[in-house]
């Protein structure tokens, strides 16, 4: 509501009312009552028609005059010529209808100089169209087909195709997609590192990923191994798919993603990312990483227990897994004694011990558990509960550390204009910082720009305050451009959505002045940020003030780079600890197993069987998922006591069988499944072939309503709905019969039965020249059925009649 009077002079503009479909989109007419109630607008209408004929127009209108609450009765003037007669046909079947609409197709191709671009063919729902679809695929007739509802243009669908795609054809812009499904596999910051230095080493991208382990330098630990993984689960599957049908290669897709998930689910993150940090944990991690760099010795040694055995092992594992690094590993006996075998480097205890007194000169101790008297050089992470889940957090933490990004030569910008479309704005300041290595400027440029002509518009002026007074005296691009360029020479940029607008007018006038194209790779504050905070605004503003960073007035150039600098940093970080959480999932058995032993018979046991959600609880889920998808078993080298040793095999064996707690993705994850597998099995319904490159190309055919394509030679389907806003020289609508359009429903309104009838103007007004109509006798076999009552309401004088038993 608004709290002040509205403004006067407000406009209210209609071109065409009857086109108003409303509620299939959720929203409703009596909005626009509301806006009249409110603001009392002036009505502006537009009566010029320049799309349809004046056949298919006046046809259009008396089918529409039939209704009753229309917003306002009024005859638009076409500026177009009589145009031909609308053609109505009624076939048996639509296996008849199909391939009578494909000889008119022909025709009016062959005889009629129209190209398959100019013909479209609407429907009321996606089902009416499938016979249709299934005979142009088996005439070899080029289709672009309005992606159906549930298959194969929702939710993770795009990148299960990636994958596939990849499979098949090995392109760049498919890998990036599928490297980060269902799990990201490389941080967005490394992304854009690897495909500079490619860039700058002059080597394939792909090739440089395939052969990551040659950049130490460049790539952390946790980063290689992953992408080794990828690559390997990529090859493996290659090989299991190879000469399969399509239904077998999804199959096996799914099995292999279900594998890559990550085993925790969003709540239980959510909660572990939100845990108080371990005390010293911090200190701990710079022990060790400052023992790795100076290649000094580290020793663990685990008192007796399984959840102690466990911690040990994690942490010997991660040495040696990621680190390449030889540690000594003693496991204590029960009653056993601490041995002391180096004199020098890091001494990680892991238990329950007594007296922990002088080590020696040169050693530094962590203590994961507890001690009767503590020495005070100590470092002790206070873990009196599940020493696994200790273990793992130092070692996420240690190798996070390794995965810290180099932001040396880095270019923060941003670009102030006379407008907000890319295609059309012109540049009128320009500011950039150069970064080192930890993010914080060391060089900086700034300038005003004229733009052509001088003009800034007001409205333009409202956003970032520059006026034509400030830029009079200012170089024009092409002038600054060089200088620019020459400051960002080939580093990384970064930006606040770069990618939809800074850098397409940055790389359009280096090709209108420079003749050169803009390839440094950039990295997009925006992008990072919808990922890390979805269902959050992202706005410039919106992030300073989450992330608590101080400003003054934004949408300056100099301002906004400052900012985005620090939000960049932010970024990093955050993205950062939200990947070190779920890193090294393969050591989640040995937590489960920790986890068991250490809760057996406790308070925490009965929270966990409750299904309250701890962040024990969440680890435990979180072992379960891992040791179910991966098979994992009991690890080796573990010297328990037998009874101790089957009490393990006792916990592995619940983690095994157990189940863990449902999360809404796991439903979302498994409905996806079932709805991609069932449209692959319509598809090889619909077409006798089955292999993945035949998939793929009909996969092609689909497309999204923002996705037309109307320069390839092909024709379009889509439903009613989605032809709003378009148009084509000739339409032709199908499953004209009672029943399917207006679709058949119980105690239908009127209100509902004057919607559809809307539907079916609008559908009537996207032909221009020619509109064709066609009704099935028996659609689904189900009953005899007449023409759809909208057909009988085109007056005959406008109308042909066709049918295989007689003609009117």
């Amino acid at each position: 509501q608004l709290l002040c009077p509205p403004p006067e002079g407000n406009l209210i503009v209609v071109a065409d009312g009857d086109q108003a479909i409303y509620s299939w989109r959720g929203s409703n007419p009596q909005f626009i009552e509301d806006f009249k109630s409110d603001y009392n607008p002036r009505d502006v209408e537009l009566d010029d028609h320049y799309r349809c004929s004046e056949k298919i127009l006046r046809a259009a209108e008396e089918v529409i005059s039939r209704n009753s609450e229309r917003p306002k009765q009024h005859t638009l003037k076409t500026h177009k010529d009589a145009g031909r007669n609308i053609f109505h046909y009624t076939f048996d079947t639509p296996v008849a209808e199909a391939l009578n609409i494909i000889e008119i197709i022909k025709k009016l191709v062959g005889q009629r100089n129209h190209s398959y671009r100019d013909i479209a063919i609407f429907y009321r729902t996606h089902r009416l169209a499938d016979v249709l679809a299934e005979q142009l695929l088996r005439k070899e007739i080029n289709f672009q087909r309005v992606q159906p509802t549930n298959s194969f243009g929702e939710g993770n669908s795009k990148s299960i195709f990636a994958y596939l795609r990849f499979i098949q054809w090995q392109l760049p812009q498919d890998l990036e997609r599928a490297i980060r499904f269902p799990e990201t596999y490389i941080d967005d910051l490394t992304w854009v590192r690897l495909k500079w230095l490619a860039q700058r080493e002059h080597i394939d991208f792909i090739e440089l990923l395939k052969n990551i382990e040659a950049y130490p330098q460049d790539v952390g630990p946790l980063t290689r191994r992953n992408v080794r993984q990828f690559w390997t689960q990529l090859e493996n599957l290659s090989a299991n798919i190879e000469g399969e049908k399509v239904d077998k290669i999804i199959l096996n897709l799914f099995d292999t993603l279900e594998r890559s998930r990550s085993p925790y689910r969003t709540e239980e993150l959510n909660l572990i990312e939100n845990q108080p940090e371990l005390p010293n944990l911090g200190t701990a991690q710079d022990i060790l990483y400052s023992a790795l760099d100076l290649n000094e010795p580290i020793q663990i040694t685990a008192s007796y227990g399984i959840d102690e055995y466990c911690a040990a092992h994690i942490i010997h594992q991660t040495f040696e897994t990621y680190l390449d690094h030889n540690v000594q590993l003693q496991f204590l006996p029960p009653d056993g004694n601490m041995g002391m075998e180096n004199s020098s480097g890091v001494h990680l205890l892991i238990g329950d011990f007594g007296e922990i007194g002088e080590r020696g000169r040169d050693i530094r101790t962590i203590l994961i558990g507890t001690a009767e008297v503590e020495n005070i050089d100590v470092i002790h992470l206070g873990s009196e509960s599940v020493r696994s889940i200790a273990a793992l957090k130092l070692c996420q933490r240690l190798i996070n550390r390794f995965e810290s990004p180099n932001m040396a030569d880095m270019v923060v910008y941003d670009l102030e204009t006379t407008g907000i479309n890319p295609k059309r704005a012109e540049i009128v300041e320009i500011a950039a910082h150069r970064l080192n290595a930890i993010g914080d400027e060391v060089e900086k440029r700034k300038y005003y720009v004229k733009p052509p002509g001088g003009r800034i518009p007001r409205s333009a002026t409202r956003v970032h305050g520059i006026t034509e007074e400030d830029v009079k005296n200012a170089p024009s691009i092409e002038m600054v451009l060089p200088e620019l360029l020459g400051f960002i020479q080939d580093r990384i940029l970064i930006g606040h959505n770069v990618a939809e607008y800074d850098n397409l007018i940055l790389a359009r006038d280096m090709r209108r002045y420079l003749d050169r194209s803009l390839s440094a790779p950039h990295y997009d504050t925006l992008a990072t940020a919808r990922r890390l905070f979805p269902r959050q605004r992202c706005s410039l503003g919106a992030l300073a003030e989450k992330l608590g960073i101080e400003h003054g007035r934004l949408h300056g150039a100099e301002v906004d780079v400052k900012v985005n600098q620090e939000i960049f940093k932010n970024l990093i970080k955050i993205d950062a600890h939200k990947r070190e959480v779920k890193s090294l999932s393969e050591l989640l058995p040995l937590v489960g197993m920790g986890t068991l032993a250490k809760t057996a018979g406790s308070e925490l046991e009965a929270a966990v069987k409750e299904e309250t959600l701890t962040e024990i609880g969440a680890f435990l889920n979180a072992a379960k998922r891992f040791v179910q998808t991966h098979d994992a078993e009991l690890p080796e080298h573990l010297p328990l006591k037998s009874s101790d040793a089957e009490q393990a095999t006792a916990y592995m064996e619940e983690l095994q069988d157990s189940t863990p707690v449902d999360f809404p993705e796991d439903i979302d994850w498994r409905q996806r499944r079932i709805q991609f597998t069932n449209a692959v099995y319509h598809y090889e319904s619909i077409s006798h072939k089955h292999s993945l490159r035949d998939f793929l190309d009909y996969q092609k055919l689909l497309t999204n309503v923002d996705e037309l394509d109307d320069t390839t030679e092909q024709l379009t389907l889509m439903t009613l709905h989605a032809a709003k806003g378009t148009e084509f020289p000739v339409v032709i609508i199908i499953g004209m019969e009672e029943g399917s359009f207006p679709m058949w429903r119980q105690n239908l309104t009127e209100a509902e039965l004057e919607e559809e009838r809307r539907l079916f103007y609008v559908g009537m007004t996207r032909a221009q020249e020619q509109l064709y109509l066609s009704s099935v006798t028996y659609r689904f076999g189900d009953r005899d059925r007449a023409a759809s009552m909208f057909v009988r309401e085109i007056p005959s004088d406008y109308v042909v009649k066709w049918s295989p038993q007689r003609r009117t």
